[in-house]
């Protein structure tokens, strides 16, 4: 969550400055936060619909 934070901010300074590094970096920083929340994501409910999440 805070990747994503950064990320936002990043982007944001980068196109307000002008330094397209900035949003660049910001940008990777989202997608890469956005996947592994995915990623978690599709495990979680892989693993609850197989019936081995122990409740």
């Amino acid at each position: 969550m805070v990747g994503a934070l950064v990320g936002a901010v990043l982007v944001a300074a980068g196109l307000v400055s002008g330094h397209v590094a900035f949003a660049v970096v910001g940008g990777a920083m989202l997608i890469a936060t956005g996947a592994r929340t995915y990623v978690g994501w599709l495990a979680r409910r892989r693993a609850s619909s197989s019936g081995t999440a122990e409740r």
